[in-house]
């Protein structure tokens, strides 16, 4: 087995795992924050606390890896995802939340790191996206399993998900250190911070924090919206939010890895923007429970289509021959800035406007990011 299909192999797992994790746990901790005392606008802080902690560590973790190989970074993240949840076996107090939150933002380069070893190995871009495709289906898989292992274990409490969830983390760090994929020479001028100075990657990553706004504003946004606007019970508004992230889990193992072999990254980009706003607009205005489920589902599914392709548009820049991890590793900055101002835009929207607000905002963003990825062409030229 060559090195580029060992890499794919290792990626595809790690992330299934890793995905796996979070989904199992991240359903129990609103419900572990109420019940450790935080008030509602707490615990939206707490899942806030995480994307800021990633977008302050990320690049820096991108740099170490582009200086001492992917390998030995990414076991050092997933260890230190299980240390994030192995605070929650043992207590589920307030200060355990805070802490194993910022834990596991601090060491949240997995996806980042993972992506960088596996077009790494092969240094194919025209390959890129068709293999960020396989990972982008290992990770629906991870979700769809954990979000069926959450529910099968509903009754068993926050400590037995966060205790399989730190085993799948370590058994994904084994996974890296025993199969030693060869990731390349540590770069011998590895990529800085000045990264930022460059209009193609600040075009880029403004085009990568509005994709993930737009996804996260919504989603994060769509409880509020189904109870005031369609007078169902939060529970079957929670359980509709389960249908999206289901539907998207679908899309990225069966739909996702085909897609990204036949047709390249930019226009796949525009499609989810596309196939988001669409979605936006509908759950937004749609007069009926049936339509509004259906439009939320074409959301979902533009959201799982959105990563792999702007993941191998980093991958395409100059500077990846020398700095490929810290691409990466501002690519998952710019998603986790986005996850910090879309909510932010969307609920002010909906305090001002409504559902009409709503959709206004969000469609707006979406236009913004595929006017930002039309500027993004020009300044790769």
């Amino acid at each position: 087995m060559t090195d580029a299909r060992r890499a794919l192999w290792l990626g595809a797992v790690v992330l299934a795992l890793d995905t796996f994790g979070y989904a199992i746990v991240m359903p129990f901790l609103p419900f572990a924050g109420r019940a450790a005392g935080l008030p509602f606008w707490a615990v939206g802080a707490l899942f806030a606390t995480f994307s800021a902690c990633q977008l302050v560590a990320v690049p820096w973790l991108g740099r170490l890896a582009d200086r001492i190989g992917t390998a030995p970074v990414l076991a050092g993240c997933l260890v230190g995802s299980a240390v994030g949840f192995a605070l929650l076996v043992v207590s589920s107090s307030a200060a355990a939340l805070w802490a194993s939150r910022v834990i596991d933002g601090l060491s949240a380069g997995n996806v980042a790191i993972t992506y960088a070893l596996v077009v790494g190995t092969a240094r194919d871009p025209d390959r890129s996206s068709a293999r960020l495709g396989v990972l982008g289906a290992a990770m629906g898989a991870g979700l769809l399993a954990g979000v069926g292992a959450g529910a099968l274990a509903a009754g068993a409490g926050l400590a037995r998900a966060a205790a399989l969830a730190a085993v799948t983390s370590v058994l994904a760090a084994v996974a890296v250190l025993v199969l030693r994929v060869r990731s390349g020479a540590p770069s011998p001028a590895p990529a800085r911070v000045r990264l930022w100075r460059l209009p193609r990657v600040r075009v880029l990553s403004a085009t990568q924090g509005a994709s993930s706004g737009v996804q996260a504003g919504f989603l994060l946004v769509a409880p509020v919206l189904f109870v005031a606007q369609l007078g169902v019970p939060l529970q079957t508004a929670l359980g509709a939010l389960v249908l999206f992230l289901v539907v998207g889990g679908v899309f990225q193992v069966v739909a996702l890895p085909p897609l990204t072999r036949l047709v390249r990254p930019r226009p796949l980009v525009a499609i989810s923007f596309a196939l988001m706003a669409i979605g936006v607009l509908g759950a937004a205005l749609a007069p009926g429970r049936e339509l509004v489920l259906v439009s939320g589902c074409v959301s979902a599914m533009g959201a799982a289509l959105a990563a792999p392709p702007l993941a191998a548009l980093w991958a395409g820049l100059p500077e990846a021959s020398t700095g490929l991890a810290a691409l990466m590793g501002l690519n998952a900055a710019s998603s986790s800035a986005g996850q910090l101002v879309g909510p932010l835009v969307a609920y002010v929207a909906w305090e001002v406007g409504g559902a009409v607000g709503l959709a206004v905002a969000l469609l707006a963003l979406s236009a913004l990011g595929w006017a930002l990825l039309q500027r993004s062409g020009h300044a790769a030229a």
